[in-house]
């Protein structure tokens, strides 16, 4: 027979017993302490997110999950969600393009084993259709040569993203929005056509729009209003740092 355990938590343990009559006997005692958390998708193409086949370990939809796209897909493939789902980690892993999509938002979040969440691309271009929410400082950690992609609306909600590594992070559509935060742009490329809803600080490359960017070192642009502005800052290599809502 199969059993599904839901809700279970690292360090629960179970029985399992026989009834015969008013007897029990116990035949098994299970401990989970293995690590409940990692889900990694195991289909060859896209699909549903909430589909429990459709994973290596939990659906995700935790503080503590751990989500990996990694090697199984063949082509550009769309993972969608239309219910809201939290996780604390994203990781994408193959030079096939993921698309994760839906009319769900993916919040990620810390938990009380690491206060802050992450995004990491190790391989290929990969991009977020789906709404996002930070509830906690994330790190989105992009290796040269991948490109990370939010194509909706990203809620920082007073929370900071701070990017890392020699990769492209891509805000497009006028996506960045709620009460404030901050990009914090440490290398790499930041760009795309959006607005930030906040504050943008620089030590990378800033791309806005179109524009192929210029490396960025110590000055500060006050508050540029316009794309041309911003455009003429970049390649005045100025270090940028943009509050309320600002092109770039």
């Amino acid at each position: 027979f199969n059993l599904l355990l839901a809700n279970i938590t690292a360090g629960d343990t179970f029985d399992f017993a026989v009834l015969t009559g008013s007897h029990a006997s116990l035949i098994a005692t299970l401990d989970a302490d293995v690590d409940l958390g990692a889900s990694t998708w195991n289909q060859t193409a896209g699909g549903d997110w909430n589909a429990i086949g459709n994973w290596t370990g939990l659906v995700p939809n935790s503080d503590a999950a751990e989500v990996t796209f990694g090697d199984k897909i063949t082509a550009t493939s769309t993972v969608f969600t239309d219910q809201d789902v939290t996780v604390h980690n994203v990781t994408f892993a193959n030079p096939n393009r993921y698309v994760v999509a839906g009319g769900g938002t993916i919040t990620l979040t810390g938990n009380s084993s690491v206060a802050t969440a992450s995004l990491s691309t190790l391989i290929g271009d990969h991009e977020f259709q789906a709404p996002i929410a930070l509830a906690s400082d994330t790190g989105a950690s992009i290796s040269a040569g991948t490109t990370l992609s939010f194509n909706n609306s990203l809620n920082l909600a007073g929370n900071t993203l701070t990017k890392t590594g020699g990769g492209t992070l891509a805000l497009n559509n006028n996506i960045v929005t709620g009460t404030g935060g901050t990009i914090q742009c440490n290398s790499g490329i930041c760009g795309g056509s959006g607005t930030v809803n906040g504050d943008l600080s620089n030590n990378g490359v800033v791309a806005p729009g179109s524009s192929a960017g210029a490396q960025l070192v110590a000055a500060t642009v006050p508050e540029p209003s316009t794309l041309l502005l911003l455009s003429v800052a970049s390649l005045l290599f100025y270090r940028c740092r943009w509050q309320r809502r600002e092109r770039f």
